[in-house]
């Protein structure tokens, strides 16, 4: 199975000190296609004004044509994780509900409803999801058999894990961060002083986390707003300066990845130098990511993530596009049409070949009528299995 990376021509820092003024003074080049690399998964909140359903879930692409994918749209607020298995799953505020989806993306599956604001989600290595309510102010575990705990009754807004099944979380309200032993169950409390709290990420020993201010600030590098490293000796080191940091996620490495206004940025010291990289911008309030490992995964099912069957189009030609194991060809035929609609069920209206990065698109060859509803279905062999995608649209006046 081939797979992917992003690399760039870096600049570099002497230390982490000036790498912190270089990323607000200089420009950082955009990254390329390469050849290995994580999936990073990313949660944007949409037009970020509290409107329902208006958040979704994305991947990152290493096809400069289309550098975001779209897994899943109309996800209120979302929040993700990844378990064992490579799959992804996502929280949704308003909707109380988790949905996972297969590695690399495909149709999500509703696992669980009825939640009361969740705000975050981590999967240990047995299944169970560890899960924050916001209004009732607990920390969940549900168990792969069943049931429900109260781990702590905080507000908890973030949630990670380490590689020992340690989990750690954030107190906004408590301007903390809290680690809970996984052999003992117990709570400790790590770090405190924190104002207005925003990503957490665990990786390669560290703590890394965003904020306004914190009190235990190293002197030599200075507080104020940024990214942070915690070190066991008690402190934090700034290591990137600004307002604008959000989510943050490390991979098995121990590299560092966050965003930063509409972008996402990799973040890697080695030798004393700092190296970073930017893999995207254009996102729209991302506020999630998920890094996991791209080997071993399946080839990815056929997909089609446009036109989106939420909303109506108004050109007789709409562009369908999706997603796919790279090489392999795709057809598109009408599963749904009017009677008087001139095109019969089961026509071929176009045809495509999924590139190397995982993205296809076809234009339609002939005009669909206005005021009506058209299904499409795609069809490819991928792997040596037939692979089918589905969606519909209506055709505004």
């Amino acid at each position: 199975m081939s797979s992917y990376s992003w690399s760039t021509r870096p600049f570099f820092a002497p230390g982490i000190a000036a790498f912190a003024v270089l990323l607000v003074a200089l420009p950082i080049p955009a990254f390329a296609a390469s050849v290995q690399s994580p999936i990073i998964y990313v949660a944007q909140d949409g037009v970020g004004d509290g409107a329902y359903g208006d958040g979704k879930l994305s991947i990152l692409s290493a096809d400069p044509a289309a550098p975001v994918r779209d897994i899943d749209s109309f996800i209120n607020q979302p929040r993700i994780a990844v378990d064992a298995a490579g799959n992804i799953y996502a929280v949704s505020y308003h909707s109380g509900t988790v949905t996972r989806y297969p590695p690399g993306g495909g149709g999500g599956t509703v696992l669980m409803r009825g939640l009361l604001g969740p705000t975050d989600i981590v999967i240990d290595r047995d299944g169970g999801m560890y899960i924050t309510e916001d209004p009732s102010q607990e920390l969940l575990y549900f168990p792969p058999t069943g049931g429900r705990s109260v781990v702590a009754n905080k507000r908890v807004n973030r949630l990670v894990l380490d590689e020992n099944g340690n989990l750690y979380f954030s107190a906004a309200e408590e301007r903390s961060v809290y680690k809970r032993v996984a052999q003992t169950g117990e709570l400790q409390l790590l770090i405190t002083g924190i104002s207005r709290l925003g990503g957490l990420a665990v990786g390669g020993g560290d703590i890394y986390f965003s904020a306004d201010d914190v009190d235990n600030a190293d002197p030599a590098k200075g507080a104020g707003p940024g990214i942070y490293r915690y070190h066991p000796a008690g402190y934090s080191t700034r290591i990137i300066r600004g307002e604008d940091g959000g989510a943050l996620a490390v991979d098995a490495s121990g590299v560092l990845y966050f965003t930063w206004d509409d972008k996402v940025f990799q973040w890697s010291v080695s030798e004393g130098q700092v190296k970073v990289v930017r893999l995207v911008e254009g996102l729209i309030y991302p506020r999630d990511l998920v890094v996991t490992s791209r080997s071993g995964l399946p080839p990815a099912p056929l997909r089609i993530t446009q036109p989106n069957a939420q909303g109506p189009v108004t050109t007789q030609r709409p562009t369908i596009s999706g997603t796919g194991a790279p090489g392999a060809a795709v057809k598109v035929s009408l599963s749904v049409a009017p009677a008087d609609g001139g095109i019969p069920i089961g026509s071929e209206i176009c045809n495509a070949l999924i590139n190397e990065f995982g993205n296809w698109n076809c234009e339609l060859t002939m005009d669909l009528a206005p005021g009506n509803t058209f299904g499409f279905l795609a069809f490819a062999w991928i792997d040596g299995q037939p692979s089918t995608a589905q969606t519909s649209v209506f055709i505004d006046r």
